[in-house]
């Protein structure tokens, strides 16, 4: 399994079976952490990073490899994704490029539903 500083990108994206049905076999969710912040909030619980805010293009590249590898496994081959969660750390601190390139990618591997919910965790 990848690692990158302490977290493992298998952490980072989490796909959460959603339901089966007849119509669409696979309907799933993908929430991708971000732990990288420029300080951490008294009140987080979470698992974030201040101080290695080098480590994070590294980080986004395994975030989209291990989104390439999930795309080929059962059981999201072939999936429906009916919402995308950016959470943190500071999701909002991501680079505008990275977060279309994961759009983009998450179009290509699986099946973005026409009213699926996109949201970017944007506190503090």
């Amino acid at each position: 399994m990848a690692r990158t500083s302490k977290y493992t990108i298998i952490d980072s994206l989490i796909l959460n079976k959603v339901s089966q049905n007849s119509k669409f076999l696979n309907i799933f969710s993908i929430y991708l952490h971000y732990p990288f912040c420029r300080a951490r909030c008294p009140y987080c619980a979470f698992a974030t990073d201040t101080e290695n805010p080098d480590i994070s293009t590294e980080y986004r590249d395994l975030i989209l490899r291990e989104m390439e590898m999930r795309s080929r496994q059962q059981p999201w081959e072939d999936g429906h994704v009916v919402s995308v969660y950016f959470g943190g750390g500071t999701p909002s601190m991501m680079p505008p490029e990275f977060l279309e390139k994961v759009i983009t990618q998450i179009c290509s591997f699986w099946s973005l539903q026409p009213d699926a919910e996109v949201t970017i965790e944007t506190n503090p």
